[in-house]
């Protein structure tokens, strides 16, 4: 009021200067006084215009205009930029404030020359005359727009606070300092006391409780207060009217102002009724999970991350012959020998990766025996996926060992006779197969010996006949020539004889049958040399001979199935030999191994389409030899025969066991699966050679027979 009164003082001496023409300088040093005054100055009309009679230069920075424009309504009345919504309220108030002669306080808005709205704090008061009349109203105008958008903050961060405290789910509530009456209540206090807002602000805690308990409550508060600072009291029961007996967790904390007086008494409860049961029911729960672990037969190890032990039950640390606190804090590592340290790690590993698994392991007791186990090992982790730890259940089986040990011993022992008895059964079947088919093939070969030698006789007496059968035929043919020459007319009867045999037909066709006679003689004749070639079966000393002569002695002999049925059923063979030279062998033991698989070769090809080919080649091999002993290195030569067949091939697990006694895939009585094996036998043990087999599915099969050109081997020293 005192601003205002001095307000108008100086507007009315102002205006008494500008009325009496008082020194410029005056007027100067009035203008000066005001500019150093915040807000605008101004004295009005009381009218609806608020007609300004002055107007300080303080109300351009507010409103954005000239103060010059509003004097006398110049350019625009003050009423004009006061907001069409507060209009009504300013003349009001200010009309209520001249009905009773104060001065007035309001606040309103204005419209900004650049259209912004602007907060003002305008207070005045009304200048009466003698008798009563107004004569002006004169006051300041002061720019709160800031303040009221301070203030606009201020409510939005109450609001947001008291929204944050009355939705935590945990009671808050203050009581003031002096009566410890309630005057702020949350909706966790009214569902944790059973009590709404309505029903507790303003009261204290006799309203609620009985007096004994209210005195014991006020008194700790009063405490608290005097002390100045936090006090945690982690439980303590309250009895609530909806729900009985809570246990709470409170939080005391005095409110103090700035000189450290305590104005209120800030209050935060937790309902922790369902932490409490909870946690005494995990504490049955451990307890009589304990009281198993420890009655368990078997043994409960707990490790850390580290490895380093966090529990284990008296059976754990039984078994391995200490007492409990002596393993606690130890490593698992630290039980254990160092072949079984390696192990060890890569399981700890598994764990870390969160793998589960049983697993047998073997431990070191105290007294350093071994101490056998399965270990059914599962790792632990947090609520966060951190791995912390292991649980190790350990089941002794040391016992179940030895006698493992014990059995495993003796099957070893009875494996190992029955390995012996069989490698002699093997022997003995081998031998007994080899004699029988030696038997066989000696017969066959003396058989055969004897069919060549019956058939060679007569072919004998045949071929020598058929030259003295051509002379005599060309004899009597030139003769016949003579007579029709010379008898060009015979009689009738001879004529008749000569249209009945067709003699023109039997002078050209006789001479082609004595010539197919011979053919067919000659090869009887090399027939007759293969047999006594292939007859060789029963030779048993090792001669000089060339390979390709008992190659082609075998293929003669089974000539009858490489051109059985059609021609377009035959089985075409290409040969390809090499320049050989004789090699010592035994050359019907030798034929025998191109007889079975040339054999089998023509098996393969029977079910096959066309072009069903064999090709058999032949050549020299020579390789170089390091001899561990002498450490000199040899050339060694050799001969080698590929015989293949593009057949359908032999899989991988049939290939394997092709050269085993007794192992054949053709139907029964069709073979008895011995003549590879045989053959195996006579080329590696008979001639110290080898014999491999290749093949691929769907493509077919080459054996390659290796064999030494002398069998007491020559060789050229190298280096």
């Amino acid at each position: 009021m005192q601003i205002i009164s001095n307000y108008s003082e100086i507007i009315r001496t102002s205006t008494d200067c500008k009325e009496t023409d008082l020194p410029e300088e005056s007027e100067a040093q009035f203008k000066s006084l005001v500019a150093n005054i915040p807000g605008a100055v101004y004295r009005c009309a009381c009218d609806s215009a608020w007609t300004m009679t002055y107007l300080s230069d303080g109300i351009q920075e507010i409103s954005g205009y000239l103060a010059s424009d509003f004097i006398h309504n110049r350019v625009r009345s003050f009423g004009s930029i006061i907001h069409p919504q507060d209009r009504g309220k300013v003349e009001e108030s200010v009309w209520q404030s001249i009905s009773t002669k104060q001065s007035y306080v309001t606040e309103y808005r204005i419209v900004r020359e650049d259209g912004k709205i602007t907060w003002v704090y305008d207070k005045g008061q009304a200048i009466f005359d003698r008798e009563g009349e107004i004569l002006w109203l004169d006051g300041v105008i002061l720019d709160i727009t800031q303040q009221k958008e301070t203030e606009a903050e201020l409510r939005r961060t109450q609001a947001f606070l008291n929204s944050v405290v009355q939705n935590l789910p945990v009671g808050v509530f203050i009581k003031d300092a002096q009566k410890l009456r309630i005057k702020y209540w949350n909706k966790a206090s009214e569902e944790l006391f059973g009590y709404t807002q309505d029903e507790v602000l303003g009261k204290n805690d006799y309203d609620f409780i009985p007096e004994d308990r209210a005195d014991k409550l006020r008194a700790k508060d009063r405490q608290v207060l005097q002390g100045g600072k936090l006090v945690d009291i982690p439980e303590s029961p309250i009895i609530t009217p909806h729900r009985g007996e809570r246990i709470v967790h409170t939080k005391k904390v005095p409110l103090l102002d700035d000189s450290g007086i305590p104005q209120h008494l800030l209050i935060i409860c937790e309902d922790i009724t369902a932490r409490k049961r909870w946690e005494e029911a995990l504490r049955e729960s451990e307890s009589h999970y304990r009281r198993i672990v420890e009655t368990a037969s078997e043994g409960v190890w707990l490790f850390d991350v580290h490895s380093k032990t966090t529990f284990l039950n008296s059976r754990m640390a039984q078994m391995l012959g200490y007492k409990v606190e002596e393993i606690l804090g130890r490593s698992l590592f630290e039980f254990m020998d160092e072949e079984s340290h390696a192990l060890a790690q890569s399981y700890v590993n598994r764990r870390h990766q969160g793998i589960q698994e049983r697993y047998d392991f073997k431990f070191r007791r105290q007294d350093g025996s071994s101490l056998w186990a399965i270990v059914s090992a599962t790792p632990i982790f947090d609520t966060r996926g951190q791995f912390v730890g292991v649980l190790r259940m350990i089941t002794d089986i040391s016992e179940r060992k030895r006698t493992e040990g014990a059995l495993l011993e003796s099957k070893c022992k009875l494996k190992a006779k029955n390995t012996r008895l069989k490698q002699t059964l093997n022997k003995l079947q081998q031998t007994q197969t080899q004699l029988i088919q030696n038997e066989k093939m000696a017969s066959l070969g003396q058989m055969i010996a004897g069919i060549a030698h019956e058939i060679n006789n007569p072919i004998c007496f045949i071929d020598g006949n058929i030259v003295y059968a051509n002379q005599y035929t060309s004899d009597l043919l030139h003769l016949l020539e003579l007579y029709e020459k010379h008898y060009p007319e015979p009689v009738a009867e001879i004529k008749n004889e000569i249209e009945t045999i067709d003699l023109d037909f039997l002078t050209t066709d006789f001479p082609k049958l004595l010539k197919s006679m011979k053919e067919g003689s000659n090869r009887i004749r090399k027939i007759v040399l293969s047999l006594r070639n292939f007859s060789r079966l029963d030779e048993a000393e090792i001669k000089q001979v060339h390979i390709d002569e008992g190659i082609d002695s075998t293929l003669l002999i089974l000539q009858h199935r490489l051109k059985k049925g059609l021609q377009d059923q035959e089985i075409q063979v290409e040969t390809n030999y090499g320049e050989l030279p004789l090699i010592e062998c035994y050359a019907g033991a030798l034929n025998q191994v191109f007889f079975h698989i040339i054999n089998n070769a023509i098996d393969a090809l029977e079910s096959q389409p066309q072009p069903r080919r064999i090709t058999i080649c032949t050549e020299m091999e020579t390789r170089e030899e390091d001899r561990e002993k002498t450490g000199v290195t040899t050339l060694t030569q050799s001969v080698i025969i590929r015989i293949a067949d593009n057949g359908s091939g032999i899989p991988e697990t049939i290939l394997q066991r092709i050269f085993d006694p007794f192992f054949t895939t053709k139907p029964i009585g069709a073979g008895k699966g011995l003549g590879l094996s045989i053959s195996h036998s006579i080329i590696i043990d008979k001639h110290c050679g080898k014999l491999t087999c290749n093949s691929t599915v769907g493509k077919g099969t080459e054996f390659a027979i290796a064999l030494p050109i002398s069998q007491k081997v020559k060789s050229k020293i190298i280096g």
